[in-house]
């Protein structure tokens, strides 16, 4: 049995890339991962990728993996995940906060007034729907007096990367981390055996 057999954990954006190595990393660990994400079909997408083929893997890798089609712009279809997770599982251990709205053209050179406004949606995916998927994480996690909260940052947080809204994104994901975890301190469990529970606490970083 792994370190998080009996744990429950939703990774945002997870059918490929960070989030789906994340999703494996836990399911190595023997978690229940949903898998969450757009990419159903195969080849919709220009790079490889399915939250199908990834829950499949978790299963391999020795948790159990759900997939379920979520578009983290939609704060109706976060709301609907969560409350699915509650029904099905009764508990939540860990969320990761991992997806992101990223525009083809994002590293192409140019000054912020060239490029489109809907740039923007880096900022309703990529911080909105963490806070909102927190939100509802929480409502899960405090009554339990454990869990952890993950919100996918990096050292874009605090340089120029790529673009004016893309570091504006990342530096607020940091922030925010840091605030809720101030907020959520007093809900945290003073003692857990390593192992059997997780501290109630907020990071910008991945597990």
């Amino acid at each position: 049995m792994g370190a998080l057999s009996g744990k429950v954990a939703v990774v945002s954006g997870s059918s490929r890339g960070m989030g789906r190595g994340i999703a494996l990393a836990l399911a190595e660990q023997g978690a229940t991962v949903y898998v969450t994400g757009r990419t159903v079909t195969p080849g919709v997408h220009s790079l490889p990728g399915t939250i199908g083929e990834v829950a499949a893997e978790v299963d391999r890798r020795g948790g159990k993996g759900i997939a379920v089609q979520v578009d983290f712009a939609e704060d109706e279809q976060i709301a609907a995940l969560f409350e699915r997770v509650k029904k099905e599982q009764g508990r939540l251990d860990i969320l990761v906060n991992n997806a992101i709205w990223l525009p083809e053209d994002m590293t192409t050179p140019g000054g912020f007034w060239e490029k489109p406004l809907d740039y923007w949606q880096l900022i309703d995916v990529g911080l909105r729907s963490y806070y909102v998927a927190a939100w509802h994480a929480a409502r899960m996690m405090v009554p339990q007096s454990s869990g952890l909260i993950v919100d996918i940052s990096g050292y874009v947080g605090v340089t120029y990367t790529y673009c004016v809204v893309f570091g504006t994104c990342k530096t607020a994901v940091d922030r925010m981390a840091r605030d809720m975890a101030i907020e959520l301190k007093p809900h945290t469990s003073r003692q857990y055996p390593c192992g059997r529970d997780l501290p109630l606490r907020n990071a910008p970083s991945a597990i």
